[in-house]
């Protein structure tokens, strides 16, 4: 009674005076064993765990108590054996099973862990706990559909419930169902204001409607409750760059500034020792969590293919993620494959020592299961990010960034606190196999220009919902498409249509669809005459995907690697003059190419072909240019 008053220490005296008088007091060691573990005391609930059990070697519930001691101690494997042991002492409980799939998830086995799960619901159906856990499992592996099953039910079964409430709502938000996700969240945000998972998942929401100064604000009142929280930072950043109210050097001033939260979480490694100068090979690792169908997946495929196994090795370090076919080719075209599922950071960083990586090259950045942390840990000599983040990443433990001088060009160096590697032609190279046949012009069907974008939605800031607007009431009869995850959400269509309403838009000239498979979603360019590129940030993989399939794309340069990406795919392709320099040419050079459907008939034809031909497509050249620019710094580190 006294402890749940929450007078601590009178009942902890209550509880060593009960031993005192008897020693073999069972309920007495397993409530001071609980205050303790309550209270972070590791150590000594270590030594009474051990002379509890050395009374009852076989007593479950302190064996159940040891075993959540070791897992919260990060020892998994050991906290394992001692779930088993329950089982074996007292089969059939769902408690235990429950415990036993946590261990085999944070051991990096979801096999076993799905099955403990399950094994858990077939003894208690209603375990929202394991329903809770399944769920999550099933939302980090892409099995959305049974994830939402089991997170519902969760939910109902204790809709007050903040975790399981925030588990839901991302998978929601994943499912395009934003409005659902918020509505959901409204009301527990009233009683959990302070709520870390639920202030990110509304500020996730909020950004895949377009919203990103409200994210914003809910990310930084997160930060405030926990500044070293990895998550929030990382969401931070990301999100971000779809700003247009921070410049080039605000955004290089904010990532600098939560880089040293990061930096603060680790301990570096100490140095590595002398590089082996008598190794012909430059050992190479790319680590990311996008190994599989993803845009990152997509760029690294030609570069793992064709790099020169005589001088590299090649590792890749993949973190959690949901495996598919595209990870099965890229296994197949790297030397070596660790799978990092379930590792703790200083576990990664001293495995990437051990494999004597000389140059470690981030995919990720601040994008959804990026480890910045761990390359603050800085675990191989030379580190580098690429592909997956455009812009600095404001850790000095990163020494380089790979990027063309479009991206970056020399006046804008002084924003990235990375050196900047770059490659002579593009920083991407593009291969899209098995993309349907490029389409006819639709206009010639239609009698009017359909515009189009298939960017993410958090792309539309209200410079670029501006800017198309003028370009709209420039061309009365012309239509805009727009396909994204989140347009398959009733709520999220309505504040894109009130957007446009605001600028002068008819709602009927607004068209908008949801995510689809990638054959559909390719195929839907055959109803785009021309493509307009986002700003501040660019498309990268869509403006690729726009040009495969012989749409011309309109850009707007801009201000840091996010803001250029567009200029750089244009270039490459011998395309420069769609790329604008202000808004009014933006609208001009669109206007030009609307008003002409015999020159975009002609442009839709041969653009396949031209950029099969172009350096963004020419992957054995890429890929050498990248590794003479990788052991020119190798030789020189």
């Amino acid at each position: 009674l006294q402890q749940r008053a929450q007078d601590a220490v009178a009942a902890e005296r209550c509880y060593r005076s009960a031993l005192q008088q008897r020693r073999d007091h069972p309920v007495a060691w397993l409530n001071l064993i609980r205050l303790c573990q309550a209270q972070k005391r590791t150590a000594e609930t270590t030594a009474l765990l051990q002379e509890a059990l050395s009374l009852w070697p076989d007593h479950v519930d302190l064996l159940r108590l040891q075993g959540d001691h070791l897992y919260e101690q990060e020892e998994a494997e050991a906290a394992l054996s001692i779930y088993r042991r329950i089982e074996s002492l007292q089969p059939g409980l769902a408690n235990t099973a429950n415990a036993m799939g946590v261990a085999w998830r944070a051991l990096g086995n979801n096999e076993e862990a799905e099955a403990a799960w399950l094994r858990c619901l077939c003894i208690d159906p209603q375990h929202v706990v394991a329903l809770a856990n399944l769920g999550t499992l099933y939302r980090l592996k892409k099995r959305h559909e049974e994830g939402l099953r089991c997170l519902r039910k969760a939910a109902q079964l204790q809709p007050d419930d903040p975790d399981t409430m925030a588990s839901l709502a991302c998978t929601l938000i994943d499912l395009g169902l934003i409005s659902e996700a918020m509505q959901l969240m409204a009301p527990l945000l009233v009683r959990y204001p302070e709520h870390l998972d639920l202030l990110g998942m509304q500020a996730f929401a909020l950004v895949q409607q377009a919203r990103i100064e409200e994210g914003q604000q809910l990310l930084a009142k997160a930060r405030e409750r926990k500044p070293d929280s990895l998550v929030a930072i990382g969401n931070t950043l990301f999100s971000s760059l779809y700003s247009d109210s921070l410049d080039g050097q605000m955004q290089s001033q904010l990532h600098q500034e939560l880089a040293v939260h990061v930096r603060q979480q680790v301990t570096p490694l100490p140095p590595s020792p002398p590089a082996l100068l008598h190794r012909q090979s430059c050992r190479i690792g790319y680590l990311s969590p996008d190994l599989r169908s993803h845009p990152v997946g997509l760029f690294i495929e030609p570069i793992l293919r064709h790099h020169n196994r005589d001088r590299f090795h090649v590792t890749c370090y993949a973190l959690p993620h949901a495996a598919d076919e595209t990870t099965e080719r890229l296994m197949r075209y790297a030397q070596s494959w660790r799978n990092l599922e379930g590792w703790k950071r200083e576990k990664m960083a001293q495995q990437i020592r051990d494999d004597e990586i000389d140059i470690l090259i981030d995919l990720a950045g601040y994008t959804a299961g990026g480890r910045m942390d761990l390359m603050a840990c800085r675990a191989a000599p030379l580190q580098a990010v690429f592909l997956g983040y455009p812009f600095s990443t404001g850790l000095p433990e990163i020494d380089y960034i790979v990027a063309d001088r479009h991206v970056i060009p020399a006046e804008e160096r002084h924003l990235y606190t990375e050196k900047v590697l770059y490659l002579q032609e593009s920083f991407l190279c593009y291969h899209r196999a098995g993309a349907p046949p490029v389409a006819p012009l639709p206009a010639l069907k239609n009698g009017y220009i359909t515009f189009g974008s298939f960017n993410n939605l958090p792309k539309l800031s209200d410079k670029t919902v501006a800017l198309w607007a003028k370009l709209l009431h420039a061309l009365p009869d012309a239509r805009l498409l727009l396909k994204a995850s989140s347009l398959g959400d009733a709520g999220t269509m309505q504040l894109v249509q009130q957007r446009f309403r605001v600028q002068g838009i008819a709602d009927e000239r607004i068209l908008m669809r949801p995510a689809s498979p990638m054959e559909r979603y390719l195929a839907e360019y055959a109803d785009v005459d021309i493509a307009l590129d986002p700003t501040p940030f660019n498309g990268g993989t869509t403006s690729c995907d726009t040009l495969w399939m012989g749409v011309p794309l309109v850009t707007l340069l801009g201000e840091g690697f996010m803001s250029r990406m567009g200029s750089s795919v244009l270039h490459t392709i011998g395309s420069p003059q769609w790329v604008a320099s202000t808004c009014e040419e933006y609208v001009q050079i669109a206007c030009q190419l609307a008003t002409d459907y015999a020159l975009l008939a002609t442009i839709r034809a041969g653009l396949r072909e031209r950029m099969q031909h172009s350096p963004l497509c020419a992957a054995p050249s890429y890929t050498a240019d990248l590794e003479r620019q990788l052991l020119r710094i190798w030789h020189s580190r």
